[in-house]
Order: C-alpha cells, then structure tokens, then sequence
C-alpha cells in the first residue's frame, strides 16, 4: 500500500494543530493560576521585608568604577546607600556596599548590578532572604541589597573562550527543543497518518458505495 504526499501532509498539518491547540490552552491555565494566586496574595495584604545578597569578583582596576556605577544606579531606583564599607590590600581592593530599595524596584536593581559585576568580573553567588513582617507600623519596608566585591588577579578567561561558552546555553536549549519535537511530534505524526489512512481509505470508500447503493 502505497501512501500519498497527499495523505502525509494532511497528517503534519493536523499533529501541529493539536500541538498548538495543546499549547494554547496551556497558556490560558497558567494565566488562569498566575491571575488567581495573585487575587489570594493581594487579599491577603501580607507585607514582606526582602534582602539580597551579591557576591562577586572583579577584574583588577575596576572596583572603583563598579562601585560608582552601583552608586548611580542605586540613585536611579530611587533608593539610598546607607553603609560603604572599602579596603585596599596587596593592591587589591576589596568591599562592601549596602543599598536600600523600593520593593517595586528591587528585581530590575538586582538583574542590573548582576550585569554591571558580569561586565567587570563574575558574580559568585546571589542569595534571597524574604521575611514577612505583616503588622507591623510604618510603610512598606526598603529591600536591603548587600553586595561583596573584590578584585582579583587573573580572572578574566580568554575571549574566545568566554565567546564559545556563551553560546553554549542556546546551544542546549534549541537540542532539548529538537528532541522534544522529535519525541512528541513523530509519534504523533503516525498517529494522524494512520486515522488520515483510515478515513481516506477505509471510511469514505465505504461511505461511497452505501450512498451509490440508496441512490
């Protein structure tokens, strides 16, 4: 039994559309979780106090200019350094600075300082602390950004090197993709290819001749 182009392409075209009918409405639960736990969290009114802390290690040369950029982009978000702390040793600096920020703005500080020591250095880690501070007087409290730097000798990797890497992530992310597409998608392309099959040949045929045979 010989199948058509015809036969075939009828199949892909009905496994992408279950595909994206599966994914759609998968969307549309997620925004429906996501609207509903923010519904639960604003009813609650719970007031959170949030602290970060950042650890990273910079190329030698450029703490100062570091520090000024977080300094700036601290003023930016509309909060304040309230404690600076700095050493200079070996020809190395070394510190500590504290930023206090609006809630609303802690997310977008934090992923800019991150880009800022990447650009300079390398983060070593970010920790979150959040604690719930519900009934207590006052507005809401500033987020306590603590960040740890220090420069050291010889971190930077070759270019080519950090080039590579960088590509690397995207790299696994479009194999995952392909073989998910592949373990869900060609199964299911069978399946399609079997019920096109059994309607096209099976079915209809039948159909035709009981319509010939009351006519």
């Amino acid at each position: 039994m010989k199948i058509t182009r015809r036969e075939v392409g009828l199949a892909m075209v009905l496994a992408v559309l279950l595909a994206a009918a599966a994914a759609y409405t998968n969307s549309l639960s997620v925004n429906r979780e996501t609207s509903f736990l923010s519904a639960s969290e604003s009813g609650n009114d719970r007031v959170k106090l949030v602290s970060e802390t950042i650890e990273g290690e910079l190329e030698k040369g450029k703490f100062e200019g570091v520090i000024s950029q977080l300094e700036d982009l601290t003023e930016e978000k509309r909060g304040f350094v309230p404690s600076l702390y700095m050493t200079y040793r070996d020809e190395l600096w070394r510190g500590e600075m504290i930023s206090k920020i609006p809630q609303e703005n802690m997310s977008s500080f934090v992923f800019k300082t991150r880009e800022i020591i990447d650009a300079n250095g390398t983060v070593i880690s970010i920790t979150t602390s959040i604690t719930d501070v519900t009934g207590t007087q006052g507005e809401a409290p500033y987020a306590t950004i603590g960040i740890s730097l220090r420069e050291t000798v010889g971190i930077g990797a070759p270019e080519p090197i950090v080039q590579v890497m960088s590509v690397v992530p995207w790299l696994v992310t479009s194999l995952v993709w392909i073989a998910e597409g592949l373990i869900i998608g060609v199964p299911l392309c069978f399946v399609f290819l079997g019920v096109v099959l059994l309607v096209d040949r099976g079915i209809i045929p039948v159909w035709k001749k009981q319509l010939k045979k009351q006519l």
